[in-house]
């Protein structure tokens, strides 16, 4: 009877520790559950080019280069979320709004507003002001109240197209998560290019009455701070969940 009680108690102490570790600012804490790579070889700037030209050129007479790139983006598990028409929550998923509260002037390369973090290019990226790193600054997804529940976020931090500009630029090291604008998690990102996964619990209302559109808020609270700007960026920031098929 001894052995089974002391097993017990040690069963119990990590237990306690972790939801001590996890709640103890009144916060539900979320590490990502899941880090996808992305290749490191590949060149998103010549990705962009070698995808406009399948308007054109079919893919059987494009160079075998040309032809290995869009094999690489369409079997990357990274990737495919923006060159595979494979189903996803998108399929029944819809955003209705994106407002971020500050955002890098546009310059000659394009501009650098919230709805970047959501418009599946990796060549582009919502870029907050350079006061205070970004820090307290926020971009807002508005849904309407029959959206598909959501049950994953999926990060893409920093400015992800070009190893210098990522170390260039700050980067996410946690985000304040409101969900229809209370507080309800807090999302700590590991500093890498690489895909991002927060398992989330469920999200919306799709199975109640709920005819009024829905918020999530993510407000920037500390940043890895960037080799050369004060501006943080997040390249994507988009969603998985259920009740698509």
């Amino acid at each position: 009877m001894k052995k089974i009680q002391i097993w017990m108690i040690m069963a119990v102490i990590p237990i306690a520790a972790y939801c001590q570790n996890k709640y103890n600012d009144g916060m539900l804490h979320i590490s990502s559950s899941e880090i996808v790579p992305i290749p490191k070889e590949i060149d998103f700037k010549e990705v962009a080019k070698v995808w406009e030209l399948l308007d054109s050129i079919p893919y059987d007479d494009m160079k075998e280069s040309q032809r290995n790139i869009i094999d690489l983006c369409e079997h990357s598990d990274a990737l495919m979320h923006f060159y595979s028409p494979a189903c996803s929550w998108y399929c029944g998923g819809i955003v209705d709004t994106i407002i971020s509260s500050s955002c890098q002037k546009a310059d000659k390369y394009g501009s650098y507003e919230g709805i970047k973090a959501h418009d599946w290019d990796i060549n582009s990226a919502w870029v907050t002001n350079s006061r205070k790193y970004g820090v307290g600054e926020s971009v807002t997804y508005t849904f309407p109240g029959n959206c598909p529940r959501i049950t994953t976020i999926i990060v893409l931090n920093g400015y992800t197209r070009d190893i210098n500009e990522w170390q260039d630029y700050s980067r996410v090291k946690k985000l304040k998560l409101y969900y229809d604008e209370k507080p309800y998690a807090i999302l700590e990102l590991h500093d890498t290019r690489d895909e991002q996964n927060f398992k989330v619990g469920l999200l919306g209302f799709r199975d109640v009455e709920h005819p009024q559109k829905w918020t999530l808020r993510f407000e920037i609270l500390e940043v890895y701070p960037g080799r050369k700007h004060r501006n943080t960026a997040i390249t994507e920031l988009y969603f998985d969940g259920v009740d698509v098929h």
